[in-house]
């Protein structure tokens, strides 16, 4: 995503985006399997936000091109305020593994080792 995919969008086209995305969350599971298996995801993953497809469709709908903007340049453009970024290293068999102290010593960085234990610590994210 950049500013010029987001600038060169015509307010039709983004309306016609959000129209699309609302569709696809708003929609009623087809078969009984679809909806058990959303429903066991959020169990799961410990949410338990079961109506969350309709409030990220909610969400959508008061979505505006300025907002879109706004979340870019605070977030995701070089140089945002808000900006982060995950970096993952995956080692194969027989690669070395760095030692975990040189892995991680800029500031900031963290070091997971175990990621179920680094999910379960982290708070819910925002409902809406």
């Amino acid at each position: 995503m950049s500013q010029v995919l987001i600038d060169g969008c015509t307010d039709e086209a983004f309306a016609a985006h959000v129209a699309a995305l609302v569709a696809r969350k708003s929609e009623k599971p087809k078969t009984m399997s679809q909806e058990s298996s959303r429903l066991w995801a959020e169990v799961t993953n410990h949410r338990h936000a079961f109506d969350w497809d309709l409030r990220v469709a909610e969400a959508a709908r008061k979505l505006t091109k300025a907002d879109l903007l706004g979340f870019y340049h605070t977030y995701i453009a070089a140089g945002a305020p808000q900006r982060r970024k995950l970096s993952s290293h995956i080692f194969g068999k027989g690669k070395d593994v760095p030692k975990p102290e040189a892995a991680a010593g800029g500031p900031g960085e963290l070091l997971i080792s175990n990621v179920f234990e680094f999910k379960r610590a982290q708070a819910l994210h925002p409902l809406m």
